[in-house]
């Protein structure tokens, strides 16, 4: 069941971001970029402040590496220097596959989206633990949403939040021509209705999760 949301916070997974936009056939990275703005803008635009959390902005490891290149296509566009004026010639999904190209890419993007005075980090690992840093950072003085996909966030969420801390909601976008109303989950009574918190990320890990396992062991 959903709750209604009350939050003026917003903390953003840019890896679902990424996704969200469609790239028009030659169009430059500048409007490219213009329109992922437009985009929070609009579907964000309840909220006063946001912070978009992109994922991977270093050459080492991740936690989610292996996973990652297990789930990459075989074909991917080549390597391009990225920059505002260069026209897209391939799909998303294709220039998005070729890692040095969407790290580039995240690049330009987030200082567009930070001179549309919305803030961004970035995660030098996995971005999962650095958006539920954020949002129980800020749950230490108000409440907060996290907007995001990935099931791993709302389990980390879930095992980390405590009482001591202001309300985070947890809220999933409604995909692509999809009808369906976007829904917000309330920490506070997930938890309450949840009868084996403390062993959410041992069991999440036995099921097969490719990023709470590392977590668990180094401790949020």
């Amino acid at each position: 069941e959903s709750s209604k949301e009350t939050t003026k916070f917003c903390v953003l997974d840019g890896g679902a971001l990424l996704h969200k936009v469609k790239w028009q056939p030659n169009t430059s990275f500048k409007d490219i970029s213009t329109s992922y703005c437009e985009y929070i803008k609009h579907r964000y635009r309840s909220y006063e402040r946001c912070c978009v959390v992109f994922d991977g902005n270093s050459d080492k490891m991740s936690i989610k590496s292996t996973e990652h290149a297990r789930r990459s296509p075989k074909t991917a566009s080549a390597n391009v220097t990225v920059s505002d004026k260069m026209v897209i010639t391939t799909s998303r999904e294709m220039f998005l596959h070729n890692i040095p190209n969407k790290k580039q890419f995240i690049k330009i993007l987030g200082e567009h989206i930070e001179a549309c005075g919305v803030e961004v980090v970035y995660s030098s690992g996995d971005a999962d633990v650095l958006i539920v840093q954020t949002a129980l950072g800020k749950a230490m003085s108000e409440e907060a949403t996290v907007s995001a996909e990935d099931t791993d966030v709302l389990i980390l969420l879930m095992a980390h939040w405590d009482s001591i801390l202001h309300d985070i909601f947890f809220s999933t976008e409604k995909k692509e021509k999809s009808t369906k109303v976007v829904k917000a989950w309330k920490m506070s009574e997930l938890v309450a209705s949840c009868d084996y918190t403390e062993h959410l990320l041992f069991t999440h890990t036995w099921s097969g999760c490719d990023s709470t396992s590392a977590i668990h062991r180094q401790g949020m």
